[in-house]
């Protein structure tokens, strides 16, 4: 039976394979109905052919943001917009002028301060800013499609009833920033006064219902499902961590007697599929699948069907180091280890690379992909790289973005976000 050290180990493990895989949203796009119409009844627009992938950037960026300390943007791009998290809200902000949008705010009071400038600080404050900087969880927003409407979603710590800890999300029209609605999230037993900070994000929604997960510190502790119609909690589990979704389901992992990684209903949260493994695993998302690799079994690494749960083992050049990543739009998985190999399958086959690359081929260290098209950074210089094919297509002087949709990209340099046009 595993301790619940050996519990917590496990799923930080797990959880750093999805923080590295960069956690990317999806950034469809649609025609919103004004929030008073039935959703149901909403319009609904026929998507426009979309742009392709940007090959460079604009030479300055447009705005340059102060986000504080961060592994990955706390943003989700949609079109125009680039959607900025901070403890206190969101901000949407226009790529093309850098001008802000939109600015959204929970209804309750936010637990944490929002991080602001930092000059004149006492040794005292400045000590402890420091601790607080290395307790930071700070997610991502996420767009994602409800009921026919791109819809920004962002959950936001905040001081509930009797003083206790809540978290609050927002779902806003992803074009105009219009609030469509916000829902309080009363879970039973959130520690704020814990050495880590509490925190949610999207991991999937299937159009009807949203999936999050919820941190404490860097475990995450539960997950948590809203049926986006009803404005309500659908169901919640301590047990089932997801670490990945696709369709009308959810995969993740299940400490019990055992160690188990499972498949559930995302709208019931019934099991449809489960996996007994060891302890020792390495698991990570990629798209529709798990990347997964049992070190104490037999199984791995390979690919799991996160639908069906079956499993896609021994595909060469998958290494249980790599990280698998999908840009929005495009139909294939690049796996790259950090510093290491990267290979490349079809969505639609799995089993057989489309290309592989050792380590001293790899034309830099990846950064973002979008559509089929992979963003690296090699000594400050963008490479863009063709997924498909696994061969370079362009080369430019200056920094690799960390997100990139067809109107732009975001770099992170240091403690700011950087927001660059896409090259005409």
């Amino acid at each position: 039976m595993l301790t619940d050290t050996a519990r917590r180990l496990v799923a930080a493990a797990a959880l750093l394979a999805l923080t590295l895989a960069g956690c990317s949203s999806s950034t469809t796009s649609g025609e919103t109905a004004d929030k008073t119409v039935p959703e149901d009844q909403a319009p609904q627009a026929t998507e426009p052919p979309p742009a392709p992938a940007p090959t460079g950037f604009a030479a300055d960026p447009v705005r340059a943001v102060d986000v504080g300390p961060v592994s990955h943007p706390p943003v989700a791009l949609h079109a125009t917009v680039a959607w900025l998290l901070d403890e206190e809200g969101l901000t949407g902000i226009d790529m093309t002028t850098g001008e802000d949008i939109a600015r959204l705010s929970p209804t309750a009071a936010p637990l944490y301060e929002a991080w602001g400038p930092r000059s004149g600080l006492t040794d005292e404050d400045a000590a402890r800013l420091e601790v607080e900087g290395a307790q930071r969880q700070l997610h991502h927003p996420s767009v994602v499609e409800l009921a026919g409407r791109s819809t920004v979603i962002g959950t936001i710590p905040v001081i509930g009833k009797s003083d206790s800890p809540e978290l609050e999300i927002i779902a806003a029209d992803a074009e105009t920033g219009e609030v469509v609605w916000t829902l309080p999230l009363q879970l039973d037993g959130l520690d704020s006064d814990g050495d880590g900070r509490i925190a949610a994000s999207v991991i999937h929604a299937d159009g009807h219902h949203v999936a999050l997960q919820v941190m404490e510190g860097n475990v995450m502790t539960r997950t948590v499902v809203v049926d986006a119609a009803a404005r309500q909690v659908a169901w919640e589990s301590t047990e089932f961590k997801a670490f990945g979704g696709a369709g009308s389901h959810l995969a993740g992992l299940r400490f019990d007697e055992g160690t188990t990684v499972l498949g559930v209903d995302l709208a019931e949260g019934d099991t449809v599929w489960e996996q007994q493994v060891s302890g020792n695993i390495n698991l990570g998302p990629a798209e529709s699948f798990l990347r997964f690799e049992d070190k104490d079994g037999h199984e791995g690494p390979g690919l799991i069907d996160i639908e069906s749960g079956q499993g896609h083992y021994g595909v060469a050049g998958l290494t249980g180091d790599m990280n698998c990543r999908h840009g929005a739009g495009g139909t294939t998985l690049v796996c790259m280890a950090e510093g290491g190999d990267a290979m490349a399958v079809d969505l639609g086959n799995v089993d057989a690379p489309l290309w592989q690359l050792p380590q001293d081929n790899v034309p830099g260290n990846y950064r973002a992909v979008f559509q089929d098209s992979v963003y690296l950074d090699n000594d400050d210089e963008l490479v863009v790289m063709d997924a498909r094919s696994g061969e370079t297509i362009s080369t430019a002087p200056g920094p690799a973005p960390r997100l990139v949709n067809s109107h732009g990209g975001i770099v992170l340099s240091g403690q700011t976000i950087q927001i660059y046009p896409a090259a005409p």
